[in-house]
């Protein structure tokens, strides 16, 4: 049985992880927003959405969720990690979670996880309109 990985855009800084897994027998779904990605040439499946439209993201699930989706891949920006995070809970597979990941991406978020369990914030942390 083919083993799928999908792949969260691929620019030419991702490009070399892309190829790997190509080397290593695996096929390529790729997720990106760019209709002209690098990625698109060797990729088995492609499906152009951002990694921030959850709405596409759920179609696109539906299409594949068939397939043996074995991880999700991204080398991408930080916000990648939102789709990403998102259809591996579609797959059951091991990622952080939604909530996690948004609070690693939010500095709101992440300041008040901090001031709830009264942990020291670093000096560097600056952040406008604190909320708590």
């Amino acid at each position: 049985m083919n083993k799928f990985v999908v792949f969260m855009g691929c620019n030419k800084k991702q490009y070399p992880y892309l190829k790997r897994l190509k080397k290593l027998n695996y096929k390529i779904i790729l997720i990106d927003k760019n209709r002209k990605s690098i990625g698109i040439k060797i990729s088995n499946q492609y499906f152009n959405s951002s990694y921030l439209n959850l709405k596409k993201l759920n179609l696109i699930y539906k299409k594949i969720k068939k397939q043996n989706i074995v991880n999700i891949f991204t080398a991408s920006s930080q916000f990648s990690y939102i789709g990403a995070s998102y259809l591996a809970q579609k797959f059951k597979l091991p990622y952080p979670s939604l909530k996690n990941v948004n609070i690693c991406l939010c500095k709101n978020l992440f300041y008040n996880l901090f001031k709830k369990y009264n942990l020291k914030i670093p000096k560097c942390f600056k952040i406008r309109n604190k909320k708590e």
